[in-house]
Parts: C-alpha cells; structure tokens; sequence
C-alpha cells in the first residue's frame, strides 16, 4: 500500500489560530505510522548500535537525509512540507536540515530553556522544528513549550561551539533557567506537553522557548525534528 502523500487529517483553520495563539500546535494524524516505521529502525541502529550510515563524525545525529534512502524519502515523499507550509501560511517550503533527538530508557537527562530564533544563519519568523515522534510519547517525556513566547523579541545568546569561544555581547543575554515561572500565575497554564502517537507532529515556532524532560519509560524516546524554511526567510549568517 502505497504511503500517505497528503495529511491524514487535513490542517484546520482552528490548527492553524493556534499555532499563530501560542507558537506551537500538535497536528494528530499526519503521517501513516508506516513512515516513521520506516525510519525508526534506521534510527535506533544509528543510536543504539552505532551503525556507520557516513554521516559526519562532528554531527552523528543529524542530516540523515543526505546519506540514509528512508530519511530523503520521508523529507521528500511524506506530508512533512504540506502539513508546515499550511500551518505557517507560507507559499512554499524548502528543506534546511534533519535531526534526531533521543533519550534512553529511565534518563534524567534535561535539555535548557531555550529558544531556536539565533540558532540559524537566516532573518524570519517561517523556520519552525518539526517534531515527529518515533515512538509514543507521554507528557512525562514530551517536548514541553511556554505558549506565547513566540513574541518574546530577545536576541539570546547561543551556546554553540562557536559561542563557547567568543566573548558574549552585552546586547545578547543567556538563555533563562523558566522554571521559576511554573509558580507564576500569569504563565502556570502555559506550560504545554502532550502525549502523542506515532503519525502525530508538533510545530514549533523559533522564537518560543521549549524545553525537554528526562526519559522515565523503559524504551527510548526518539524523534526527529525536520527544520523547513517559509516565505519570509531571508539569509544572515553571524560569527556565533
């Protein structure tokens, strides 16, 4: 049977307000499991079994699509450029890179506050992750974001190799620990996680800040972000 080419369930006007709203939105049903099926073996042999798919040694996890058939295909093939494009409102979509993330069974392994607008060398606002679970997610070990953040106009300072050696500048402040506004009544209910199913992908918009939890179950978490340029991106590359 043929993969899906289309979403299973098409991108709503209410899917599309709430991305604008909060700066993420958690489509359901856009992809046949079968296609995240067909890239989660490859995944793990690459995480677990150390398998050599020529990637590049300084990136292990990342641009699978360049060397590894599944990947390409799933870029190219599934409804990933459909699914963004509506959801941003963009005209067109072009791929930029793919990434895996990962945390192994029973981790308590946590990745910053932090947000993705100063991670790429481009000016826009259309550069959201994609982040499609390969295996079923729970809200303790989902992605978790701070909806509305995406109009939080904050150059933050990278912490990239190339950062670690620069002097930091005095208009780029670090990424804030957010933790202390779980109390705060004004953002306790803006703290989104969510349990999702194989076939599921959030959008997640590069200016709102997310964070991610250990890994309590007994299998490992997996998923992989597709990162897609919209209409307004624009080239900007900076030394950081």
């Amino acid at each position: 049977m043929a993969l899906n080419k289309h979403p299973l369930r098409p991108v709503s006007d209410e899917d599309i307000a709430t991305y604008a709203r909060d700066g993420v939105v958690c489509l359901r049903q856009v992809f046949d499991p079968e296609w995240l099926k067909s890239i989660e073996g490859p995944a793990r042999e690459l995480l677990i079994d150390k398998t050599d798919f020529g990637l590049l040694p300084n990136a292990p996890g990342r641009y699978m699509a360049r060397t590894m058939p599944d990947f390409r295909r799933f870029v190219f093939e599934s409804p990933v450029a459909e699914a963004a494009a509506q959801v941003m409102q963009s005209k067109e979509v072009r791929f930029f890179f793919d990434e895996i993330f990962a945390k192994k069974p029973q981790s308590t392994e946590k990745t910053i506050w932090h947000n993705d607008r100063m991670g790429w060398p481009v000016e826009g606002f259309m550069v959201p992750s994609l982040w499609i679970p390969l295996t079923p997610i729970v809200k303790s070990n989902s992605l978790e974001v701070i909806a509305g953040t995406q109009g939080y106009d904050t150059r933050h300072w990278l912490f990239s190799p190339n950062a670690r050696q620069m002097i930091r500048p005095d208009d780029r402040p670090q990424h804030m620990d957010r933790e202390a506004w779980r109390n705060d009544p004004e953002y306790a209910d803006r703290f989104l996680t969510w349990d999702m199913e194989v076939g599921d992908m959030l959008v997640v918009h590069p200016w709102a800040l997310h964070y991610s939890h250990g890994n309590p179950t007994d299998d490992w978490r997996i998923a992989v972000s597709i990162r897609v340029f919209g209409d307004d991106i624009r080239w900007a590359p900076r030394p950081d």
